[in-house]
Formats: structure tokens, sequence, C-alpha cells
């Protein structure tokens, strides 16, 4: 009896071992992928940069030539196309709601990988949109979720969906107030939801 018992624990402290070794060598070490963090941290800096720019040729040459890019408002985008006809009828036509749109997003965690040239990030943003009627600023807060792929020695983005909480946001917040706060604030009086 105190035989068998002491061949299945070395049997199982042997297999249990060889999982381990198993397992650490199908996945890199975490340092061996420290330079697509960085390649991936430095891709969120530029595209925010030319976000903010609205500079969408230099934007959209971070995305793949196939990519689904899902806005704030829910609006599906596939092409640059779409993309620029967007950016228009949001910033640049006289009756849009915004003339800014200002990102600022952070990761909540390193970019996750499923395979050696795909992975997937999540992190939150603060956005600040100009309204085109006030000029008034109203900070919202926002999620994102992206998926990445590495075509040759770049990485880009393949996917990236945004959004805003729609039960708990300045816009609704705004719809909410009685009129005569409506018409304070359009009188100059207060702050709009949202405002910093």
């Amino acid at each position: 009896m105190k035989n068998t018992w002491m061949t299945w624990t070395v049997a199982t402290a042997l297999l249990l071992s060889l999982a381990g070794a198993v397992r650490a060598e199908d996945k890199p070490p975490a340092s061996d992928r420290e330079s697509d963090h960085a390649a991936l941290r430095e891709l969120l800096v530029e595209a925010t940069k030319e976000f903010n720019n609205q500079n969408l040729e230099a934007l959209f040459s971070h995305f793949t030539k196939d990519f689904v890019f899902i806005a704030v408002d829910q609006t599906v985008l596939t092409d640059v196309a779409a993309a620029k006809g967007f950016y228009d009828r949001m910033l640049r036509q006289a009756d849009s709601k915004v003339t800014k749109i200002t990102v600022e997003p952070s990761a909540d965690i390193l970019t996750r990988f499923t395979g050696e040239k795909s992975g997937y990030c999540y992190g939150k943003t603060r956005d600040t949109y100009t309204v085109r009627s006030t000029g008034r600023t109203v900070v919202v807060d926002g999620r994102w979720t992206a998926v990445v792929v590495k075509e040759g020695e770049r990485w880009k983005v393949a996917a990236l969906h945004s959004g805003v909480n729609f039960i708990d946001n300045p816009v609704l917040a705004y719809q909410s107030r009685s009129f005569l706060r409506k018409l304070l604030l359009g009188m100059g009086f207060g702050k709009y939801p949202g405002e910093p």
C-alpha cells in the first residue's frame, strides 16, 4: 500500500512538472513580448494623436486594409471612405452637433496575445466634445476594445469598438433637466452636465 501511494505521488509530481514545462514552452516569457508591447503602446499614442488632429489618412494607416471601427454612436465603419464621411457629418458639416472631439484612451491591460501576430486589449477613454451651438465642452467617459494584428513588422488595428454608458452620461443628464434648468443653462448660468 505504501509503495502504491509513493508511486502515485512520484508519477503525479512528474506529470505536473511536465505539464508545467509544456505550458511554459507554449507561452513565450513576457520579456519576449516586450518589444511588441512597446510597439503597441506607440500605436496607441500615434493613433490618438492622428484622431485628435483629425488627420484621417494618417489615422487609418494604423488600421488593417479590412477593418471594422464601431464609433461611440455605434456607427459601423469598414472602410476609409465611410470613415471620412462619418467625420464630415460629425464635425465639419454646418448642422453637425460638435466641432471637435479629443480622446484620451488608456489601456486597462497589456495586450493579451492570441497568437504570434494577434491579440486584444481594452481600456477606458475620456473624450471631450466641443458643442457647435454653444462652444462649450462636455467630457464623456467611455470604454473601448481593440483587436490588433501584426502585418509584416507593424502592429495594426483590425477591429475597434468604442462606447459609452447609455444609462449614465452627460447627454442623458442634460435631457433629464427641467425646462427652467435648461433655460438657465442656455442663458449662461451654471454648467452643463459633463462640463469641466
